[in-house]
């Protein structure tokens, strides 16, 4: 703004639930700074939600109040998920649910793919997850899939994560280290998503370029992942 903020209100809602207003009194906010709001907590069931704030009605001390209500307004989609309460965790996609039950998936809007369950080719069974990256023309879009919230109860001094993995490489620029290339990472974060350390990345070296483009002679290449220190 272009005002100092003396007060102002605060409203936000979690999907379609009831909107929480909260006057904020008392403050000096000059133009161009920014100040912490903590809010009440807000419990969200497992799977994807919506956060919504907004401000309205603020007090300046030239009495001008808000000449812009365009940029009141923020949003925000985020995932919980369950407990796996013991190990080991596993999952196949054979069920038809998806994402199955207690996982999610943080869908990237800048994206023109996402995580999917596909039936078209498998290690064994009939299912397997994919993201479409061959056929997307956006760049540099981030799409996660999110495992439950791993409680190593048994206090286990290490834990591995393993999978099969069958990917091909688009015909541009492979092996290009200039030009955006497809990435894995495996991360853990234990802090609810605050922060991540990854523990696995696979990208633009000839560890990818694994198969032809027919899916159904995917060759499936064993992953594993025994960098995840609890302590």
């Amino acid at each position: 703004g272009i005002d100092t903020v003396t007060a102002f209100n605060i409203s936000y809602m979690l999907d379609n639930g009831p909107v929480v207003t909260k006057v904020i009194t008392g403050i000096l906010l000059p133009p161009g700074k920014q100040i912490d709001i903590k809010l009440n907590a807000l419990n969200g069931s497992v799977g994807s939600h919506t956060f919504t704030v907004f401000t309205f009605e603020p007090v300046t001390l030239s009495g001008t109040g808000d000449q812009n209500t365009f940029n009141d307004s923020l949003r925000m989609v985020f995932v919980v998920v369950g407990l796996q309460a013991t190990l080991p965790l596993v999952e196949d996609f054979e069920g038809t649910n998806f994402p199955p039950l207690n996982w999610g998936i943080v869908v990237n809007p800048d994206s023109e793919t996402m995580w999917l369950r596909s039936t078209a080719a498998a290690v064994k069974g009939v299912a397997s997850m994919e993201i479409n990256n061959f056929t997307s023309s956006v760049s540099n879009a981030t799409n996660k899939f999110i495992s439950p919230v791993i409680s190593n109860s048994n206090k286990n001094d290490s834990v591995f994560v393993s999978f099969d993995l069958a990917y091909k490489q688009g015909s541009t620029y492979p092996g290009s280290t200039v030009f955006p290339l497809d990435t894995l990472e495996v991360q853990i974060t234990k802090d609810c998503g605050v922060t991540y350390k990854i523990i696995g990345k696979i990208f633009r070296s000839t560890s990818l370029l694994l198969l032809p483009k027919i899916i159904f002679r995917f060759t499936w290449l064993p992953k594993v992942i025994n960098k995840i220190i609890y302590g």
